[in-house]
């Protein structure tokens, strides 16, 4: 198990240039809605909503900036094509195709399926897909270049799950 300094370390390691100007713009306004709340100080009201939303702007702003960040610029289309159980050994093979759709080439790409239970309700399959009973991952490190597909495999093993489940697939390239 990788420990957590080793992670952010890790995390520092892969940031791009775009990462470093979305932190620098999100702490530029941080401080200048919290500048904006000490001058007016005089309108109470005021100067404490705008601190929380400086706040917000803190703690919200580079995680979810992140997110979005690195969807549009990291853009995929992927889709699963076979989902096999295996007969003489307990494993469900994900196979499918990961087509980049961006601006950029990959250097690398980690896909990550997951299995996850089927209930006759939809809201509770949606629940279930939140926490999956088994997952697997490779990192495929061949470069992608724009508009072109790469194949990949998920072994997810070992699976003795007998009853229905769906499978979902995620896909982060770099």
């Amino acid at each position: 198990m990788i420990n957590a300094k080793a992670k952010v370390t890790e995390f520092i390691a892969q940031l791009i240039p775009y990462d470093y100007i979305l932190f620098a713009s999100v702490l530029a306004l941080f401080l200048i809605t919290l500048l904006l709340a000490i001058a007016l100080y005089k309108k109470l009201f005021l100067s404490i909503f705008l601190i929380i939303v400086s706040f917000f702007i803190l703690l919200l702003g580079p995680t979810l900036g992140y997110i979005e960040l690195h969807k549009w610029l990291f853009k995929t289309t992927h889709s699963i094509d076979i989902v096999k159980e295996l007969e003489f050994s307990h494993a469900v093979i994900v196979s499918g195709e990961i087509k980049n759709v961006s601006k950029r080439n990959f250097k690398s790409c980690e896909v990550e399926a997951a299995a996850y239970k089927v209930n006759k309700y939809s809201i509770v399959t949606q629940i279930y897909k939140l926490n999956p009973f088994k997952r697997g991952s490779i990192v495929i490190n061949k470069p992608i270049l724009k508009s072109e597909s790469s194949q990949y495999k998920v072994i997810l093993e070992p699976f003795n799950y007998s009853k229905d489940f769906n499978v979902s697939v995620d896909v982060q390239c770099k």
